[in-house]
């Protein structure tokens, strides 16, 4: 008796595991529905796509040898490198509001 109550609440509760979804987007989770910033998260999306972009640099020394031979090539790789890096964007409007 108590095996065949154990397999009836067994298939009570399988029943709700068809029904089981999960949410894996940010924006859906963590920010309320019908606010200013999931509106704009929209406009954003639409501008910018997530689909990701690739630059490529190749570095040719003046002497024509091999770059990873001369170590002044490999400092200047690493120079230009930091000068990217150090680039900075300033995103607020003329009003001083983001």
């Amino acid at each position: 008796m108590t095996i065949a109550l154990s397999f009836v609440l067994l298939a009570l509760f399988l029943i709700g595991v068809g029904q089981y979804e999960t949410e894996s987007r940010p924006e859906k989770l963590w920010s309320p529905q019908g606010t200013q910033a999931s509106k704009d998260f929209a406009i954003v999306t639409a501008e910018f796509p997530r689909s990701p972009r690739r630059e490529n640099i190749y570095a040719v020394p003046r002497s024509g040898d091999n770059v990873l031979a001369d170590y002044g090539v490999l400092k200047d790789m690493q120079r230009f490198h930091n000068l990217l890096y150090s680039v900075s964007v300033d995103a607020r409007g003329q009003g001083g509001e983001l």
